[in-house]
């Protein structure tokens, strides 16, 4: 069918390269469990271990998870190519740190966690401070409580099954030679391309984003990002896909939540008209 996921703009996978980098992300509710601090603070100094590490100290304002301190020192590689992640200085961010391999107490982080910057991070943090003093042992919430209750209506990217149009091939493409009008969009979109980042083009292609709710509603239409995209086409493809339904929303451990969807309109398989 003509669906897609895009792995590098919405992290809608559970697998992505970013410069080198290759993470393996969780979903919220597994990385809080597994993540040792969770504070937010302003990158104040930042020093360089033989070139391969950084080490950056941060004045904390608040721990949602761990034990407070005034001040926290986090470890990371200086490459991105490494998975290390570079702060700036007088900067706000979110960080999600875990303790090294060897056990001993030093705060590691990496782009492969949520860690960002605090401007970014809004939902991420209005997530975490739902949980409160349960944010310690989130894993012995009951799974039905945690979603329904304390994140009742909050949407997640990262999810066990994603969100998908419950339509045979034959029916998706009855309903594009019937209901689509041709345009020529002439789309270009960013694409992972080996180890960077490239506008790679999608010829009579256009891929629009929404949200699928717990109950299979979509809404919050928009077009992903290119350059030198027909407006028009753009409106006729947003427009065809709010006919698309039914849609499967997406679940974790099997509870329908709010997340993203994705589709790819191919002008190319409709007719001229």
């Amino acid at each position: 069918m003509n669906r897609i996921v895009l792995l590098f703009l919405i992290s809608n996978t559970f697998y992505f390269k970013v410069l080198g980098c290759e993470c393996s992300i969780e979903t919220l509710e597994k990385e809080i469990n597994e993540t040792a601090v969770i504070f937010i603070g302003k990158a104040i100094t930042v020093s360089t271990e033989d070139g391969y590490e950084n080490r950056t100290t941060f004045e904390v304002f608040e721990t949602l998870k761990g034990e407070f301190k005034n001040e926290m020192t986090v470890v990371s590689e200086s490459y991105s190519s490494s998975c290390g992640y570079s702060f700036d200085i007088d900067s706000l961010y979110i960080v999600f740190g875990r303790f090294n391999n060897l056990g001993e107490y030093e705060i590691r982080t990496n782009l492969c966690t949520r860690t960002g910057g605090i401007s970014r991070s809004t939902d991420l943090i209005r997530k975490l401070k739902k949980l409160g003093n349960e944010i310690n042992s989130i894993n012995l919430i009951d799974t039905h409580i945690l979603y329904n209750e304390i994140w009742k209506d909050e949407k997640f990217i990262w999810t066990d099954e994603y969100s998908e149009l419950l339509l045979s091939n034959s029916e998706e493409l009855d309903l594009i030679e019937s209901s689509l009008t041709y345009c020529e969009p002439d789309s270009t979109f960013l694409q992972k391309k080996t180890d960077s980042l490239k506008w790679i083009n999608r010829k009579n292609k256009i891929i629009v984003g929404f949200e699928v709710n717990q109950f299979g509603e979509t809404s919050n239409f928009f077009v992903f990002p290119n350059r030198n995209t027909n407006k028009h086409c753009q409106e006729i493809a947003i427009q065809f896909v709010k006919t698309l339904k039914p849609w499967k929303p997406a679940t974790i451990k099997g509870i329908k939540v709010r997340s993203n969807g994705y589709y790819e309109v191919d002008f190319s398989k409709c007719k001229s008209r």
